[in-house]
């Protein structure tokens, strides 16, 4: 039913909510702040000062979390790291009013021209999708509500501003480091960039990460649209976990993992999953299969399709094949008419006038509506509206479509991208 759906949705992200706005204690010297931003915070005790893992999207949540973690910690922020080229924006607040431009910042060569890249070269789009995808456009309550994690706002706008500071230590794949006294491990992987980090801490035995690996269905394919995903990377990345087996495996996102064991076997399975969907996407490709073909044939076996860690609460399954069509082989898929196709709005007038007028098409939605067939209304719909924008029952006919569609929805980007055009 449509309330249980948005009883799933909801559900997707009870790993982040259930610490939200939380200073959870991972172990000993390690502490994780969540809820303040869609991403964690972590706190690492050195021996004179703390080291930072990330800081927030803006001086605001740097500075919630700097108050946060000093309900345990009077220490000085020592150094900070920078997972990858998301969460640096809190960085100005910590090394201000702490030890200024002795504060060591350690990240990717390649964190630096990856923010030009998206701020720059893609800001505005990014801003505008990346809006849709969190739900910013959304009631707070109700059926329409965006769900998950959202980002707190500030009357202050000095507080919604970007501090970002730039790299001071550019790091090697594997090189170590030692940090106020503890060995630092750095290892390039890649996830949602390819400019991330996993962060060995043997003595804390702890990993922190941006790596794959989180407690939903990772997002090869984010609706706000982004650089392309490798998923030979992102497995690459949870190997090398893998291999070191830490005790402790705190990444950007959602609770911690403890324990050795159920850490490792976590990190299997879901690396099992990725590499099948990678490997069977390779395979359809060399099959000729389109995109279509390819999401309507792959799925996960049901040990992993049922496992937890690959629900597909943020994002579906489906995008991420569809991401890994385009990645690999780009957006011909074989089908010649798409070489050289007709304007979209000729072909919906077309499609209009053979059904013998938008009356008629807006008549047989309403009959696929009552079967249940949203995703065909919303699609013959669309036709309409291209031939005539205006018109009125085929705009509440998408809408109506749409909304449904998103309250059944079980991933929260899906949801929020539905509901942000319908209610629009």
């Amino acid at each position: 039913s449509m309330m249980e759906s948005f009883i799933r949705q909801m559900e997707a992200f009870n790993h982040c909510k259930k610490i939200s706005r939380h200073l959870y204690k991972v172990r000993d010297r390690v502490f994780t702040i969540a809820g303040l931003s869609i991403s964690n915070c972590t706190f690492i005790e050195g021996e004179s000062g703390l080291i930072v893992f990330d800081t927030g999207n803006n001086i605001g949540q740097g500075k919630e979390m700097l108050e946060k973690i000093r309900e345990v910690s009077d220490k000085p922020i020592s150094a900070v790291i920078y997972s990858h080229h998301h969460y640096t924006g809190g960085t100005r607040l910590f090394v201000e009013n702490d030890q200024g431009d002795a504060c060591a910042i350690y990240g990717h060569p390649k964190i630096e021209h990856n923010r030009r890249e998206t701020f720059l070269g893609f800001g505005r789009m990014q801003m505008r999708r990346g809006s849709i995808q969190v739900g910013q456009y959304l009631p707070d309550e109700g059926e329409d509500a965006a769900v998950g994690m959202t980002e707190p706002r500030y009357e202050d706008p000095e507080l919604n501003k970007n501090g970002h500071l730039p790299v001071t230590h550019e790091v090697a794949d594997q090189e170590e480091v030692v940090i106020d006294g503890l060995t630092a491990r750095f290892y390039h992987v890649v996830a949602d960039t390819d400019d991330s980090l996993a962060v060995w801490f043997p003595e804390l035995d702890t990993v922190l990460h941006n790596a794959a690996m989180m407690r939903l269905l990772y997002p090869f394919y984010t609706l706000r649209g982004d650089f392309y995903r490798s998923p030979g990377g992102a497995i690459k990345g949870i190997d090398v976990m893998r291999y070191i087996r830490p005790e402790f495996l705190v990444g950007c996102h959602g609770a911690p993992f403890i324990g050795r064991e159920e850490t490792y076997q976590a990190l299997t399975r879901v690396r099992d999953g990725y590499a099948f969907l990678y490997q069977q996407a390779v395979r359809a490709i060399n099959r000729g299969l389109s995109p279509d073909q390819m999401v309507r044939d792959i799925q996960l076996p049901d040990h992993l399709k049922n496992d937890p860690l690959l629900y597909e609460g943020y994002v579906r399954t489906d995008y991420a094949i569809r991401g890994f069509y385009r990645g690999i082989v780009g957006w011909f898929a074989e089908d010649t008419a798409d070489l050289n196709p007709p304007p979209p709005d000729i072909l919906a007038r077309e499609i209009v006038d053979g059904f013998g007028g938008p009356d008629r098409v807006i008549r047989r939605c309403q009959i696929l509506f009552e079967h249940h067939k949203f995703e065909l209304v919303a699609k013959l719909i669309t036709y309409v509206l291209q031939v005539d924008p205006e018109n009125s029952p085929a705009r509440q006919m998408k809408a109506d479509a749409l909304r449904v569609m998103a309250q059944l929805s079980p991933d929260i980007q899906s949801r929020h991208f539905y509901l942000t055009q319908a209610l629009g």
